[in-house]
């Protein structure tokens, strides 16, 4: 697996050189300062000062193994808030040196969900933070584009909306989710954090991990996160992106047998871990901060808690279990902020939430 992973990373290493990406979208307003480990999503917007945000600071896919020893560092890579303020303190430190903090989420329906509630990862993560955030969640998305589609825009994908805040293509990739107005409220070179989480539809749909002989075959699984979390830079030269990998999850097939759960299940091409995994070591290659989903580091999600964690379809995060991820997010993003000096020597535990 190790070499496996090795002739991966080889092949995106040249993918520096390209541009491509694609997300989803939610927008939420506030004020500067929050814990750097808590994500969330959100599509409505309000603000709150720096100091109140201070103060209110708290604390699906395939990989294997090797990959799992590869995953499980909280290395110098950064994370993302949804948030964004208006007429709140400075923050000193973030990215865009505005005293602003605006945090765009950009995934599937594990950032979707809960938006229409209030009980997404981003609405968690502004809750605690008060920073503005723009929630691009799309359910069912992912970040491959389909065989032959990726310059035509059709599509939600993440390599697709890396493309469209480049200003390429339009906001009709998100009309079908109903956050095109949000999307088109984004200013990427205000951006301080995107938090990015992509997989578990990617492989869903037997989509290939990786063409070694064409980086820019975006229809492929690693060269997609690769060219997109590329393609963010270069629409936001200042942002620091939270790259997470996709959870620990559970299969079940049509008739209720447990098929097996992501170290085990996989599609035409590996385990789910083993997408996990990849995902993480690509994100490390693009100086990402990395939030592991899937290995334990961050949060306790594994066999014996996912019935907490995990809705029935052993795939997506309960409400407890977004507020977990959020609570990770929040604070991957307050240290690189300066707000949050503390080191995560034990994950966080879903008993807490």
């Amino acid at each position: 697996m190790k070499k496996r992973l090795t002739r991966l990373t080889a092949l995106l290493l040249g993918a520096s050189m390209l541009s491509a990406c694609s997300f989803d979208t939610t927008v939420k307003k506030a004020a500067s300062e929050s814990d750097s480990e808590n994500a969330s999503n959100s599509a409505s917007v309000s603000s709150v000062s720096a100091s109140e945000a201070s103060s209110a600071v708290s604390s699906q896919e395939v990989s294997t193994s090797d990959a799992a020893d590869n995953a499980s560092t909280e290395i110098s890579s950064s994370e993302q808030v949804d948030t964004a303020s208006e007429g709140s303190s400075s923050v000193l430190n973030d990215p865009t040196g505005d005293g602003q903090v605006v945090i765009v989420f950009l995934g599937d329906s594990q950032f979707a969900n809960g938006r229409e509630e209030g009980t997404s990862v981003s609405d968690y993560v502004h809750n605690a933070t008060g920073y503005t955030v723009y929630n691009l969640g799309c359910g069912g998305t992912t970040a491959s584009t389909k065989t032959g589609e990726q310059y035509q825009y059709s599509d939600a994908s993440f390599y697709n909306v890396s493309e469209f805040l480049n200003g390429r293509g339009d906001s009709s990739i998100f009309d079908y989710y109903g956050v095109a107005d949000i999307a088109n409220s984004i200013a990427p070179a205000k951006v301080d954090y995107y938090v990015v989480e992509y997989g578990v539809n990617d492989f869903l749909s037997n989509r290939p991990q990786a063409d070694s002989t064409d980086i820019k075959n975006v229809s492929c699984y690693v060269n997609a996160m690769h060219v997109a979390l590329f393609q963010l830079t270069q629409a936001s030269p200042k942002a620091r992106i939270v790259c997470c990998s996709p959870i620990y999850c559970q299969f079940w097939g049509k008739d209720g047998a447990f098929l097996g759960d992501g170290n085990m299940y996989h599609n035409s091409y590996a385990t789910y871990e083993e997408y996990a995994g990849n995902c993480i070591q690509t994100a490390e290659n693009e100086g990402c901060i990395i939030f592991d989903a899937y290995h334990g580091r961050f949060m306790d999600l594994d066999t014996y808690t996912a019935k907490d964690y995990l809705a029935d379809d052993g795939i997506h995060l309960t409400q407890r279990g977004r507020k977990v991820f959020a609570a990770v997010v929040t604070h991957l993003i307050n240290r690189q902020l300066g707000l949050d000096d503390t080191y995560l020597d034990n994950p966080y535990k879903i008993a807490d939430y």
